[in-house]
């Protein structure tokens, strides 16, 4: 009887798939809403992406109703562009995500308070502690606390694990974003207000010294409404402050929606528009939806995921 090569046993073989897995392996960030899902992964030249759409009612309210439908999307999605993950960086969407700056807490309290979930029962905000699962995010001297439901965000662990990919990594999509900012606007230091889209409302984020102090939607009304509600707001929040700052303007919207606002913009007070392109973009991979430009949550999510490894 001839002894088998080295090539031909089972075990070797499957130890030869996994080592050219790993050695394969890509970094991917994935990026949902309730309308798409976004893949963004390393290639030897750089950084790729596509997006998907997500069929109707799959996702609602940044909760996954139909987990293998949407795993299926993404593990097809990676499989038709020959992506092998090596880690999976998941970014939570917008909606079920919530989060609150922790007034007198400093960062090096931080460990505490995780060993002690006795704080959960003091935030204010529509999560039930037993069912709370939050972390934090240091801002300088100040302290956020993110926070999801363990449902929801096992849901979306759910997703990733059904198409047999590596999770690393769990984040939130605005906190992403406003790492991005600060990484984009590293020489602003005056206040910053972001505008964004959030489902059918309009969603403000007032930032002060890096850390967003406020966040406020809005309904779509008509233009003028909409433009006033926003700027009676921002004046009660900058009339709270004793130091006299200026004020910029991130809009973090398609081109149509932000030459609509642009009356915000007060120039006779000093502010500016900020918004500028990023630092990092990444090429697209054309598919049947055509797009080729990424949405501008989008670049500025998957960039702060970027950058905040990158400094």
């Amino acid at each position: 009887m001839i002894p088998p090569s080295l090539a031909e046993i089972p075990q070797l073989q499957s130890l030869g798939c996994s080592l050219r897995r790993l050695l394969s392996s890509q970094r991917v960030l994935v990026t949902v809403s309730d309308h798409h899902l976004l893949c963004c992964w390393t290639t030897r030249q750089g950084w790729s992406w596509q997006s998907v759409p997500l069929p109707e009612g799959s996702c609602r309210d940044g909760i996954p109703l139909q987990r293998e439908v949407i795993s299926e999307l993404l593990a097809d999605l990676l499989f038709d562009q020959d992506v092998v993950p090596g880690q999976v960086e998941l970014l939570l969407p917008l909606a079920g995500v919530h989060w609150r700056v922790l007034v007198g807490v400093r960062p090096e309290e931080v460990p505490a308070l995780e060993a002690s979930a006795g704080y959960l029962h003091e935030l204010d905000w529509p999560l039930e502690p037993i069912d709370t699962y939050c972390t934090f995010a240091c801002l300088g001297d100040a302290v956020m606390a993110i926070g999801v439901s363990r449902t929801t965000l096992q849901a979306w662990i759910d997703v990733v694990e059904l198409a047999d990919l590596p999770l690393h990594r769990v984040n939130w999509s605005l906190s992403s974003a406003c790492q991005g900012l600060n990484n984009a606007l590293d020489a602003w230091s005056d206040d910053l207000a972001l505008l964004l889209p959030h489902g059918q409302m309009m969603r403000m984020v007032l930032i002060r010294d890096g850390v967003p102090e406020v966040d406020r939607r809005f309904k779509l009304e008509q233009p003028d409404q909409l433009r006033d509600d926003i700027r009676r707001f921002v004046a009660a929040w900058r009339a709270e402050s004793s130091v006299n700052r200026s004020l910029g303007w991130w809009f973090s919207l398609p081109d149509l929606d932000a030459e609509g606002l642009l009356p915000l913009i007060d120039l006779d007070r000093g502010e500016q528009r900020l918004d500028q392109a990023l630092a990092w973009t990444p090429d697209s991979v054309m598919d049947g939806s055509g797009q080729r430009t990424l949405d501008p949550l989008d670049h500025l999510c998957l960039y702060g995921m970027v950058s905040e490894d990158e400094r």
